[in-house]
């Protein structure tokens, strides 16, 4: 999808090689560049430890992943809620973080540890280790702390839209030619 990446190294048009193919991430888009993982002491539990430990998951994917696939029973907690919504989560055992590869986990593992008086682990390798180690995952069965606002759904997408929404979006397209033609700005130009 992205081939050779090119940046320009000055204002001069000299042109700088910045390599070839990119690192995805959890939703197939290329991975920015981050700093080395955060120290998380022995926190961090492999896939096997975490299946013994009576503890709550919380994974941080980004919504549509944790959709696709998640550990049994893990509760979707968005990072940029995490402090707030972190305590919706039920129990009163550990709680072990994770995300697609465990770097989302390990980046709010601090945050994490901050919002709760809980004991926080990190599953090592997030959900791609788990399933490399074959136990299974669940999709289907959705637990939200946080409401997914990660991602916009289009009034007109899927079945479980309010009427009204529906309703806004075919009120709006059905004006948007009388707008158009009254814009005086934008140089519309409306055949009738």
């Amino acid at each position: 999808m992205f081939g050779r990446l090119v940046a320009h190294a000055d204002g001069l048009g000299r042109r700088r090689d910045r390599g070839s193919a990119l690192a995805k991430d959890e939703t197939g888009l290329p991975r920015a560049s981050r700093p080395a993982p955060r120290d998380i002491g022995d926190a961090g539990l492999t896939p096997a430890e975490a299946a013994k430990l009576d503890a709550a998951f919380v994974d941080l994917s980004p919504s549509p992943a944790y959709r696709k696939g998640h550990v049994p029973g893990a509760w979707f907690v968005a990072g940029a809620r995490l402090r707030e919504d972190l305590t919706a989560v039920p129990g009163k055992g550990p709680l072990i973080l994770t995300s697609g590869d465990g770097t989302l986990a390990q980046d709010n593992f601090a945050d994490a540890g901050a919002a709760t008086l809980r004991p926080v682990h990190i599953l090592l390798g997030g959900l791609y280790a788990w399933v490399a180690e074959g136990f299974s995952i669940e999709q289907g069965a959705e637990f939200w702390a946080s409401r997914p606002t990660d991602v916009y759904k289009r009034p007109y997408e899927g079945t479980d839209n309010a009427a009204a929404a529906m309703q806004g979006y075919i009120d709006w397209e059905l004006q948007l030619v009388a707008q158009l033609a009254n814009d005086g700005i934008g140089g519309f130009r409306v055949a009738r």
